[in-house]
Parts: structure tokens; sequence; C-alpha cells
């Protein structure tokens, strides 16, 4: 491995194994030609800390919620008084939102993450006729009548129930840090390792949509199995790398069923569909009033 040190000086180390965990546009991946394959979404993600009102230090719960250009995820960190926000959106957006000033970004956020749950589109066209609504238009509009009450309905009941089962996003009050934005895509390697010498992970290996929260959650995953693979060359007395095989068959069965996992939920709220967005709406609140359902799911997502 050649680094270039201080006054530009070329340093040339050797070592048993390389871990390449050097990110999306990982150089080490690229100086292997090791493919990246996948998409791009054509959507920017900016990222910046805020800090929230004193009155909310004991809030340490994650917030989404999913807009017409993307979702926007409230996130706690160790700091009571800090949280991080992922903001996906078009590329034009993301950069109106890099140049707002703290304060109209500060109440931007605040009128999106505070706003209750919005009214969707009719399921059914409104048509007249010139003889007057028809048995057929009374029943479309009493249908969705009856759908706008559900969707209401079952999304007002958690701004109003008891606060251990919902609680309000924090109100933000200041923005606490620079602000950064990335390209979106959905990607992973044909190849977790290289001649038993290099290990990729991380997003070096693989980028999802931030939508589910998953990419630390794989990255860390590949190190524990990473981990365990080194612990046994070790205890064996044998190569760093011996067993990297054995990393690369474990990777290719679970990175690319997640990835497409999390393309799939990507694709599925994605699609403006009326129907589908009745279907959506109704499905996710049934999902979150169901205790055991959504304990299961919080569970595969936590890797628990």
């Amino acid at each position: 491995i050649k680094i270039k040190g201080e006054n530009k000086i070329m340093k040339e180390l050797s070592t048993d194994l390389l871990i390449a965990a050097d990110g999306a546009r990982s150089p080490i991946r690229s100086q292997l030609g090791i493919p990246f394959q996948g998409i791009e979404y054509g959507r920017t993600a900016v990222t910046f800390t805020v800090e929230v009102d004193e009155h909310f230090l004991h809030n340490t719960r994650a917030y989404q919620r999913f807009l017409s250009n993307g979702p926007i995820a409230l996130l706690p960190t160790f700091s009571k008084r800090h949280f991080v926000v992922v903001w996906s959106t078009t590329p034009q957006e993301a950069e109106k939102l890099k140049s707002m000033a703290p304060a109209d970004l500060v109440q931007q956020l605040n009128n999106t993450l505070q706003r209750g749950p919005e009214r969707l589109a009719p399921l059914f066209e409104e048509s007249s006729s010139a003889g007057g609504t028809s048995l057929f238009n009374n029943l479309a509009y009493g249908i969705d009548r009856l759908l706008d009450t559900v969707h209401y309905g079952m999304g007002m009941r958690h701004w109003s129930d008891d606060p251990a089962k919902f609680v309000a996003p924090p109100q933000i009050t200041n923005v606490a840090s620079a602000r950064f934005a990335f390209p979106l895509s959905c990607k992973v390697v044909p190849q977790f390792q290289y001649r038993r010498r290099v290990a990729l992970l991380g997003d070096a290996a693989h980028t999802v949509h931030p939508l589910a929260g998953q990419g630390l959650n794989l990255g860390l995953d590949d190190v524990e199995v990473l981990t365990e693979i080194l612990r046994k060359s070790h205890d064996a007395g044998m190569e760093a790398g011996q067993f990297l095989d054995e990393y690369q068959k474990d990777r290719q069965v679970k990175i690319p069923a997640m990835v497409g996992g999390i393309h799939t939920i990507h694709s599925l709220f994605g699609n403006k569909s009326v129907p589908l967005l009745h279907g959506k709406s109704i499905g996710m609140s049934l999902i979150n009033q169901g205790g055991l359902l959504r304990k299961q799911l919080a569970k595969i997502a936590t890797g628990l």
C-alpha cells in the first residue's frame, strides 16, 4: 500500500489483510477494479445536526415522515439536546435546503414535522351527468368519505393518545452544524473480498436508501461477521485472510436480500398511484396499532 504522508512523501506499507471501509466512492475498490452495480435514485440526502427545545430532552425516539419528493428523518443522538436530520429530496431542493438561512430552515423543519396527517386524493374522480348525480357517483362519494374518515381518524388517534404510545416530534430551535449532501443510490459489489487479501465492508460494499435507516446496521453486521472470521483465522494460527471465502458467502446471501428489500420499500412508497396510497396508509396505520407485528418488524430492522 502506498500512502502519501507529510511533505507529499510516498510511504509504502505492507499488511496481510486490507479492510476497505472507505465509503461509497471507495478508492480501494476502484483500484482493484471491483464493479459497483446498481442504480442511482436521482435524489439527494441533506444531513445536519439540530438542537431541540429543552422541554424535549426526554425524547429519544426516531421519526420519519414521507413527503412527495422523499422522506425526512429525525434521529436521536447521544446528546439529549441534539438530533440528526436526514432529508431525502430532489437535487434542486437539496441545494435550497443547504443555502437556506438557519432561521428559515428551522421554521420549515418544524412546519414539516409538526403538522398532522395529510388527506389523500379521492380514490374515485369526481364526475357528473347531465341528468344529475348517478347512483355510482353517490356510492363513489360515500366510499371516498369513509376512507377519508378512516385514514384521518387512525392517524389523529396517535396524536391524542397515551404519550407512552406516541410522542410528537420535538420542537427544533437551532441548526447546530454544517449541512452536507450526498447522492442516493442502491448498489452492491459482486465480491466482498479480493484474493483473501482485501475485505470490503460498509458503504464501500453496499449503499441503500436511508428511508429504512439500515445503512449503518448493514455496516455493523459486516464488522461482526468479519470479526468472527478473523478470530477464527487467529485461533487457527493462520493468515488473517485465510477464511475470507466464508465472509464472501455470508455477505453474498444476506446483503443482496436486505438491499433488495429496502429498494422494494422505496419503490412502494415512491409510487404515486392513488389506490396504492390508500392501501399503504391503511396498512401502516394497522401496523402501528398492532403492537406484536410492530415489535417484530422493529426487531428485524435492528437485527435483533
